[in-house]
């Protein structure tokens, strides 16, 4: 068939609603896919009824712009039949699973079954006071960490088996009602939730919820969402902090200090924690990494000059290359620190579980400590050769 006579059918399922002031969001309601377009896309795609064919809408829309039918079709049925917005009975189209950097992920908890708890939860995030009391309740925390240090270190240092045992609970519970944070002002501001899951990021046990109909909600009150469940977790750890006072009992500061310290690893912008999403919705680039990844391949490639660069794509290369050299950084810091843990891991954690097992040594929080640089960098090593192998599988 010729291409100037192929006729685009816009799919009735999708939606398109601003994600910033020169970009929207459209979502394939069935797959459940999101793309963002520029207001030149969107005046393509409100040219397709179903009755216009390339040539058509390329004379109403392209000509004067440069624009040919071949690149009309590369853009709707090239492009925008792959996500489902273009009907196409040559595109196999597959809904959209749980990020895939995700393992093992599965429900915990439906949202019918938390919608009791969300409405309960959801007057705390006024947008009106949600930064005041994140502020409050940051200095109360961590003002008072900082003042007791020492008895902190000292109380991590000296948790026994059983103590260890119900923190990792309590910490369980709190990354419930972090999810839960989440959901509640997703809630608050009128757009959906979904299930609340379980899964390992970079072997790491996490918790998530389905927020992801936020691309619904302006700049500011995604942002709110992002940063709501760090804001449970600092009332949680607040109320925690006041415990303490009342009944001056230091092992409240030492739960509350485990709150802290995942806070600042939250906060990461470079991991897919809270802080990356914050600063994506920031800069408005939905997907940073890859953005910011695709771009510096360009200018590494020689296909886009570094001096061409403006504004947020000058602030992307930067994010991606200083990405790129922070993990360089950590893999080389914890090389010269702990080459004979890394060395001699297996054989350590071996040894170690021995003695507990046989009872010769009782377990305590501080054992960790040897063990976590070497997990750190088998864990980014393994990460960085599996993403490579599957980019050369895919070339």
């Amino acid at each position: 068939m010729d291409v100037k006579s192929k006729i685009p059918v816009l799919s009735p399922n999708i939606e398109i609603l601003p994600f910033d002031k020169n970009e929207f969001i459209i979502k394939q309601t069935e797959y459940g896919h999101r793309i963002n377009v520029n207001k030149d896309t969107l005046d393509i795609i409100k040219l397709v009824d179903g009755k216009r064919n390339l040539q058509k809408i390329n004379e109403l829309y392209g000509i004067h712009k440069g624009v040919s039918a071949n690149l009309l079709d590369n853009l709707l049925f090239g492009t925008l039949a792959t996500y489902g917005i273009i009907e196409s009975a040559n595109v196999e189209i597959k809904k959209i699973g749980k990020p895939s950097y995700l393992k093992l992920s599965f429900t915990l908890l439906k949202n019918k079954t938390i919608l009791p708890i969300v409405r309960l939860m959801s007057p705390l995030f006024s947008d009106k006071l949600f930064y005041f009391l994140l502020a409050i309740f940051s200095l109360v925390v961590f003002g008072t960490l900082i003042a007791h240090f020492n008895s902190i270190k000292i109380g991590l240092e000296n948790l026994n088996f059983g103590q260890w045992a119900l923190y990792i609970l309590f910490a369980g519970t709190v990354l419930f009602f972090h999810e839960m944070g989440h959901a509640a002002a997703c809630h608050r501001f009128g757009a959906k939730f979904g299930d609340i899951g379980f899964g390992f990021y970079l072997l790491s046990p996490v918790m998530f919820a389905d927020v992801s109909d936020i691309w619904k909600l302006k700049p500011n009150k995604r942002i709110i969402v992002n940063l709501s469940g760090i804001y449970i977790e600092l009332l949680i750890a607040s109320i925690l902090v006041l415990f303490f006072f009342i009944t001056r009992t230091n092992n409240y500061l030492v739960y509350s200090s485990a709150i802290s310290l995942s806070l600042l690893a939250n906060l990461n912008p470079f991991l897919r924690y809270d802080g990356y999403w914050v600063l994506s919705d920031m800069i408005g680039v939905p997907n940073l990494r890859m953005a910011s990844n695709k771009i510096l391949k360009k200018v590494f490639q020689n296909e886009t000059s570094i001096r061409h660069l403006r504004g947020k794509d000058f602030f992307l290369v930067f994010y991606a290359l200083t990405s790129q050299i922070l993990i360089l950084i950590v893999l080389g810091g914890i090389l010269l620190y702990d080459s004979n843990g890394i060395i001699k891991f297996p054989e350590n954690v071996f040894t170690y579980l021995s003695e507990v097992f046989s009872r010769r040594s009782r377990p305590k929080f501080s054992d960790l400590y040897r063990f976590i640089l070497p997990i750190i960098f088998y864990v980014t090593v393994f990460s960085f050769l599996f993403s490579y192998i599957k980019e050369r599988q895919k070339k």
